[in-house]
């Protein structure tokens, strides 16, 4: 039985994951560096399958769909990058690409933490090495190309 974690958890997790997964295919579209490519090519895979499984889950279980459309601000977010050639879309990509799986990782913790349904509570524990990862991936490579901090 899912309780209103459970159900905050679903609408926010369907919803990073569509948003992450534009902007990941507008990244692969525009950016003129290949690291940069090959991050969006990873997260977009990784956040197609994280999104892949939650449906079955909602579906298996008879969950409610979440709603999954993106907010005011990040479609603001993405009409700017889609505006933004060569390194400023880089920088504006990786920038949401951080506070984004920041997010996700509170998210994914918040639900193992207060969560119970327990299908949902261990997808969200399983995930989060990933999210972590593409958070440190995200870091490190703005890091690297823009501040040459690594």
């Amino acid at each position: 039985m899912a309780n209103a974690q459970d159900l905050q958890f679903l609408d926010q997790a369907a919803t990073s994951g569509v948003t992450e997964i534009t902007e990941d295919r507008l990244a692969i579209f525009l950016s003129p560096t290949a690291a940069v490519v090959q991050f969006a090519q990873q997260d977009l895979a990784d956040h197609t399958s994280l999104d892949n499984q939650l449906a079955s889950i909602t579906q298996s279980e008879g969950l409610p769909v979440p709603a999954a459309f993106s907010s005011p601000a990040v479609q603001s977010s993405i009409a700017t990058q889609l505006n933004l050639f060569g390194p400023a879309s880089d920088e504006e990509y990786l920038l949401d690409m951080i506070g984004a799986h920041r997010h996700d990782v509170s998210n994914y913790q918040q639900e193992v933490a207060l969560g119970q349904d327990p299908q949902l509570r261990s997808f969200a524990q399983a995930a989060l090495p990933t999210l972590e990862a593409h958070l440190s991936a995200a870091t490190t490579l703005l890091n690297y190309e823009y501040y040459g901090l690594v």
